[in-house]
């Protein structure tokens, strides 16, 4: 009885491992399919929960914005609004408590510069402005080297004139 020759498992192809590099920032991707996943070729499954795919990793990214070029009909990148909606079902008392966060903070802000305009008599404008300059400011703790008066501030048009 003849048996048929079984090759080495080393000479059997294989494919090769592709990374797990993590990026900064995570990508949201959207599925049309509720519940599906997709498998790089290395054999790694990018599972869809509820249509959303959440990575940090690079490969990842790359593998899904390959399939969307190449046509993929299912699978996009979020748009902003659906990686707002995407994060509260992900993370959603965070979300929540950046929404509040944010409306606490703009009301605070908005009655700070009332009391602010009316107590020193500086216009709102004013304010904003220094609120959007880079400089350092004063909490009252620092040493007074290390806060750079306003005198020392260099105006804007005065910035784009000389080239800084």
């Amino acid at each position: 009885m003849d048996h048929p020759q079984v090759p080495a498992l080393s000479l059997l192809p294989t494919t090769p491992k592709i990374g797990n590099t993590k990026a900064e920032e995570a990508v949201i991707f959207i599925c049309t399919e509720r519940s599906a996943s997709l498998f790089r070729p290395d054999g790694k499954k990018l599972a869809f929960v509820k249509g959303l795919f959440k990575t940090q990793v690079v490969e990842d990214i790359q593998y899904l914005d390959n399939e969307i070029e190449a046509g993929n009909p299912y699978v996009k990148r979020a748009n902003p609004e659906e990686v707002s909606a995407a994060e509260a079902l992900f993370d959603p008392l965070g979300s929540l408590r950046k929404k509040i966060e944010k409306d606490v903070g703009a009301e605070l802000y908005a009655q700070l510069r009332v009391k602010i305009s009316n107590s020193f008599g500086i216009t709102a404008d004013k304010i904003d402005e220094v609120k959007s300059s880079n400089a350092p400011l004063d909490a009252g703790n620092s040493q007074v080297g290390h806060v750079i008066p306003p005198s020392s501030r260099v105006p804007e048009h005065l910035k784009k004139r000389s080239g800084t």
